[in-house]
């Protein structure tokens, strides 16, 4: 097959796409696996540097990342829960495959004081010149280079949450887990599915990396029989992320992953679906949607009318004073016709 589609390719722009997309290591492994042997010929070298950047990460400082992020904290008597990352890179068919940027934490707000005090004791140091507000601490360790550590208290700022996921309540669903050989805490199946989609769906996320698309279908994967399908409706529901998650999982059927119909069916209004319709495009990542289409997906992955509101709010308070009274008016314009509408229906 990946011989049949790389027949006339245009492989050099596949690898940057590719590369951009941090889908450049699986690229580089099907291609050779298609048994392509000109393959570093033909694309220069750079996908091979690429795939192995990331090989030698995961095999030299991401088992020691693991441990060095881990350990301080549970010996300081918490639970931490590592989420993305680390948890997704170990699933993958062979080291590497997965690049990440850095190592997520989660522990409850209560806590971080006492988490932080335990990694600065252990080495790492906290980065405090990033701009903006943010619901986490950045910190680096100089053993490993290129592996930063983001301690959170939550997975969303207020004015950019789009559902009812919230940081503390991942925590308190965390499970035991090995990871690189180290006792930490991860995520239900099924809480984690829900959580990866609604990190792709962000509003400044919209499913544009396609690696966020290819984890969905791995986790699945290497789940096996123990995803609860019925579990994973309810958690959604639940966690309003019906949407995001029927978009996901749209995404990893192209991957052959097999889907419920009733999961990928997102029940939405015909304006919604127009909305949405270039996301279930499987040419989505390679795209670079404008500003309108940015600021309408915003809302359309969000099931959730209160959050909507708040994402409302949230933009016109994240605007620059200047562009607050021409954003309100935007804003109104939208949410006339969006009334109007239901009152048609």
């Amino acid at each position: 097959m990946v011989e049949a589609v790389v027949d006339g390719a245009d492989l050099e722009w596949a690898a940057e796409a590719a590369i951009r997309q941090r889908t450049g290591p699986l690229l580089w492994r099907a291609l050779g696996m298609a048994g392509l042997g000109d393959r570093e010929e033909i694309l220069g070298g750079r996908l091979r540097a690429n795939a192995d950047l990331w090989r030698v990460q995961t095999a030299m400082l991401l088992p020691d990342a693991v441990a060095a992020a881990v350990q301080p904290l549970t010996d300081a008597g918490l639970e931490p829960l590592i989420f993305k990352g680390p948890t997704l890179a170990e699933r993958y068919p062979e080291p590497g495959l997965r690049p990440m940027d850095d190592i997520d934490v989660i522990l409850p707000s209560a806590q971080h004081r006492t988490a932080l005090a335990a990694l600065q004791r252990a080495g790492w140091k906290v980065l405090s010149e990033r701009a903006g507000v943010h619901y986490d601490t950045y910190l680096s360790h100089p053993k490993l280079p290129g592996l930063p550590l983001e301690l959170h208290w939550d997975v969303a700022l207020w004015r950019d949450r789009a559902n009812r996921l919230r940081g503390k309540a991942l925590w308190r669903r965390r499970i035991p887990i090995s990871l690189f050989g180290v006792a930490a805490f991860g995520l239900p199946i099924e809480e984690e599915l829900v959580a990866l989609a609604a990190h792709a769906g962000k509003p400044f996320h919209h499913f544009e990396r396609l690696i966020w698309s290819v984890d969905i279908s791995v986790v699945i994967n290497h789940g096996g029989g123990s995803l609860d399908w019925d579990r994973l409706r309810h958690t959604a529901r639940r966690e309003k992320c019906g949407t995001v998650l029927a978009v996901a999982l749209n995404h990893a059927q192209r991957f052959g992953v097999a889907v419920p119909d009733t999961l990928i069916e997102a029940s939405t209004g015909r304006t919604r679906q127009a909305i949405l319709s270039p996301l279930l495009n499987e040419a989505w990542p390679l795209t670079n949607p404008d500003a309108a289409l940015r600021h309408q997906l915003r809302y359309a992955l969000s099931d959730s009318w209160g959050r909507q509101a708040m994402l409302i709010v949230g933009e016109l308070t994240n605007a620059k004073p200047g562009d607050v009274p021409r954003a309100a008016a935007r804003l109104t314009r939208s949410a006339t016709r969006r009334w109007r509408q239901l009152r048609r229906r």
